[in-house]
C-alpha cells in the first residue's frame, strides 16, 4: 500500500507497466501526481499507476489526484490506472491530462488488450468503479489492427471493442452483446446486424462508396446496399435492442442505398426491438433512404430517431419507417432536417396493420439550415 505519495514535475519513462508513481502495485490512497510526463513504449501505462492489482485480496484506490500529466503508451492507456484487477477505484480525481499513442497495436494482440480510458484503461477483472472525478481529458483511443475484425466476430457477450483511425473494406458481422465504438477517423464500410441482441454502435464513421443498389441485397451481400443492416427481403433474422448513437454517415452510394436498413420477412417475431438511433449525422449522397425499415418490429418494441441531422440528398425520403409491426411507440423527434421544408416531405411512417396502433411523437423537428 502507498500513502500519501505525491510526485511533481516529473518525467517518468519505461516499457510497459509504467505508471506516475508505480509501475505495478496494489493500493494507492491519497497521492499525487502533477505537471508531469509519463512514457512507456509497450502497453498499460497510466498516469498514476501503470498496473493495479490486489492480489490475492482485493486492493483499494481512492482519493487520488492526477493532473496536468500526459500519458503515453502504445494500449492501455489510462488517465489513472493503465489496467486494474480486482480492485475497488473510487473517489480519484483526474484533471487536464492529455492521453496519447506512441505506437500501433501489435497485430497479435486481441480485442479484450486494446483498451483506452480517462480513469481506467483496461478492466482485467473483479474491479469495482465508484465515483471519481475527470476534467478536461481527452478521449483518446490506439489505433487497431486489420486482425481486430475476427476478434469482433468472436467476441463474447458484454464485450467493448474500440476502433479508431481504421478502415475497414470488409463487412462486421456483429455479435449480441457487443459494445463497437469509434473515434473520429474512423470509418467502416459496413456493419450486418443480423440475429445480433444489445448492440452498441457509438461514434463511428460510414462510408457510403461502393454500396451500388437498393433492392438488390440479402443477408450474404449487405455491402451493397447499406451501412448498417439487419435481415433483407429473405431473412427471418431480426437484430432486437440496438442503439446507434453519434455515428456520421458520409460518401456517396454508387446507385442508391441506405445508411441504415431494417428489414425482415418473418414478422412480426422476426423483427427489430427497440431501435434507437440518435445524435448522428446523414449526409451521404444519391442515398434511397437514411433510415430505412419494412416489415419489421413486434408488438413490444418502441423506434425512436431522435436529435439527428439530416442532410443526405435522399433520392425519395430522409427517413421510411414501413409497416412497422409495434403497437407501442414511434418517435421521430428532436432532428434536423436539412433537406426538405416540410416533416410530410421527410418522413414516412406506416403502421403494420390495423392491430397495431403505436403511439406517435414527432415534436420538436426543426427543418432548413
Amino acid at each position: 500500500t502507498m500513502t500519501n505519495v505525491h510526485v511533481v514535475n516529473a518525467t517518468v519513462t519505461g516499457g510497459k507497466y509504467v505508471g506516475g508513481i508505480c509501475g505495478k502495485g496494489s493500493s494507492f490512497i491519497n497521492c499525487s501526481i502533477k505537471n508531469a510526463t509519463v512514457t512507456g513504449t509497450d502497453k498499460t501505462v497510466g498516469g498514476l499507476v501503470g498496473y493495479s492489482i490486489g492480489d490475492p485480496n482485493p486492493a483499494t484506490v481512492t482519493g487520488n489526484l492526477v493532473e496536468n500529466v500526459t500519458v503515453i503508451g502504445a494500449y492501455n492507456v489510462g488517465g489513472l490506472l493503465g489496467q486494474a484487477q480486482n480492485e475497488t477505484v473510487e473517489n480519484n480525481t483526474v484533471k487536464d491530462v492529455n492521453l496519447t499513442s506512441n505506437a500501433s497495436v501489435p497485430a497479435d494482440a486481441t480485442s479484450d488488450e486494446v483498451r483506452t480510458g480517462q480513469v481506467i484503461a483496461r478492466n482485467a477483472g473483479k474491479v469495482i468503479v465508484g465515483e471519481n472525478e475527470v476534467y478536461n481529458v481527452n478521449d483518446f483511443l490506439p489505433a487497431t489492427p486489420d486482425t481486430i475484425q475476427a476478434e469482433i466476430d468472436a467476441a463474447a457477450a458484454g464485450t467493448t471493442i474500440y476502433l479508431a483511425s481504421a478502415e475497414f473494406h470488409t463487412t462486421i458481422n456483429m455479435k449480441s452483446g457487443i459494445t463497437l465504438v469509434g473515434t473520429k477517423g474512423t470509418v467502416v464500410d459496413c456493419i450486418n446486424l443480423n440475429g445480433a441482441s444489445n448492440v452498441t454502435l457509438q461514434k463511428i464513421g460510414f462510408n457510403a462508396a461502393g454500396a451500388q443498389a437498393a433492392y438488390g441485397y440479402n443477408s450474404d451481400k449487405v455491402r451493397t446496399y447499406a451501412n448498417i443492416v439487419s435481415g433483407s427481403k429473405t431473412s427471418q433474422v431480426g437484430a432486437r435492442y440496438i442503439m446507434i448513437d453519434g455515428c456520421t454517415f458520409t460518401g456517396k452510394f454508387a446507385n442508391g442505398g441506405a445508411a441504415i436498413a431494417f428489414t425482415d420477412k418473418s414478422r412480426p417475431t422476426g423483427g427489430s426491438g427497440d431501435v434507437t438511433i440518435q445524435n448522428c449525422v446523414f449526409n451521404t449522397e444519391n442515398a434511397y433512404y437514411d433510415v430505412y425499415s419494412y416489415y419489421t418490429g413486434f408488438p413490444n418494441m418502441t423506434f425512436t430517431i431522435e436529435n439527428n441531422t439530416f442532410a443526405s440528398d435522399c433520392q425519395v425520403l430522409p427517413i421510411y419507417l414501413g409497416r412497422l409491426a409495434t403497437s407501442k411507440a414511434i418517435v421521430v423527434k428532436g432532428n434536423n432536417f436539412k433537406t426538405t421544408d416540410s416533416l410530410e416531405n421527410s418522413v414516412s411512417i406506416q403502421a403494420h396493420s390495423a392491430t397495431h396502433t403505436p403511439t406517435l411523437d414527432a415534436t420538436d423537428n426543426t427543418f432548413g439550415d
